[in-house]
């Protein structure tokens, strides 16, 4: 998924599932448009402002793919897809206990689905009393029977990572208003109340610090997402942090983690912001350009790098124990979920530790 073009703030992963017509080949191709058909709504219809954002064109970015299910059976790691994403769009188009499975799976983490359906007959009593949203629009399904009947095969369509084909779109930019507004509000009211599922890289990264360590260092869990590798996937905004002990919502100034939790989504503009009042400005401009560095050469690059500028604290600090210290910002391991050459995230534990002589530092960098 490219999103140079895109302008959103915050990036949210959209899987979708569905019947998949079997071995079929004009079923096959049909719920390729299916999914062509919801992708494009999506990612380029629905206009959702970001959670916390301050701007009117702050817009979340959707990357949308679909569940990697088959006909008979439902792997191990398309369950994993289901749980991880941010958001579940189940496209009910006929009674599909594949799909009904997963949209049950999901629910039962408590995690966020959209319902989008051709008849409301198609639903588990269980299902029928959620919000759902109508999937039959004529035109539009006429236009993609049309399109996967042609007995030409034209336009190709060899698998779900297709373009979408231009008159389907057209159709649907003339006729999909009622679903493109269901979905809208759906997105909006999501995002209205979005908190990330802790992942597992984040546990992972969590069980590498004891609770006695982070005591005295304190310690974040920042995630990166990339479009393709040394590409960010949101170059304003390419870093959140998505968990932190105490110590770490004291560093930056906040009483509590409660605060801090309060305050998210915790991007690194947001942290530098409040970070920036404690420190004098020649101080603060070598750590930020040291910073800046160590993002092009071991963020971008995957490289490695020894981190020599500390982030020192004056005596403006809110809390005592902060006043007059220094701290190294570690990174201390990294997780990668996804593939360097695709999209792709990547979660850093960072450590800050507390320096007692900065010149001695200076001195064994030098």
């Amino acid at each position: 998924m490219d999103c140079r073009e895109e302008e959103g703030m915050s990036a949210r992963n959209v899987v979708v599932v569905m019947p998949f017509g079997g071995s079929d080949h004009v079923q096959r191709r049909r719920a390729i448009l299916n999914f062509k058909r919801l992708e494009y709504l999506v990612r380029n219809r629905c206009k959702v402002r970001s959670a916390g954002s301050i701007s009117e064109t702050d817009y979340v970015v959707y990357g949308v793919e679909v569940a990697k299910t088959a006909m008979d059976e439902i792997p191990d790691r398309a369950l994993r897809q289901i749980q991880n994403a941010d958001i579940l769009i189940a496209l009910v188009t006929e009674p599909n206990p594949n799909v009904i499975y997963e949209v049950a799976y999901r629910r039962a983490k408590d995690r966020a689905v959209v319902l989008v359906v051709d008849s409301v007959n198609n639903l588990p009593l269980y299902l029928k009393s959620l919000a759902y949203h109508s999937w039959k629009q004529d035109d539009i399904l006429n236009r993609i029977d049309k399109i996967a009947s042609d007995p030409a095969g034209l336009p190709n369509l060899p698998d779900f990572a297709v373009g979408i084909p231009n008159d389907l779109k057209e159709t649907i930019d003339i006729h999909d208003g009622e679903l493109e507004r269901g979905l809208q509000e759906a997105l909006q009211d999501i995002e209205s109340k979005f908190e990330p599922e802790p992942i597992q890289a984040v546990h992972y990264l969590h069980g590498i610090v004891s609770a006695e360590t982070s005591s005295f260092y304190p310690c974040s869990i920042v995630e990166i997402a990339f479009a393709r590798r040394s590409e960010f996937l949101n170059p304003q905004q390419p870093a959140v942090v998505r968990d932190f002990d105490e110590g770490f919502s004291r560093l930056f100034g906040y009483v509590d983690k409660k605060a801090a939790e309060a305050d998210r989504p915790l991007n690194l503009d947001k942290l530098l912001a409040r970070m920036q009042k404690f420190a004098d400005k020649k101080d603060w401009d070598d750590f930020i350009g040291e910073q800046v560095a160590l993002t092009e050469a071991v963020i971008r690059q995957y490289g490695f790098a020894r981190v020599t500028v500390p982030l020192r604290i004056n005596r403006l600090h809110p809390r005592s124990e902060y006043r007059a210290t220094s701290y190294l910002p570690c990174i201390i391991s990294q997780v990668i979920d996804g593939s360097l050459d695709g999209p792709h995230r990547m979660h850093l534990l960072v450590v800050y530790i507390e320096l007692s002589d900065v010149a001695e530092l200076k001195r064994s960098a030098a």
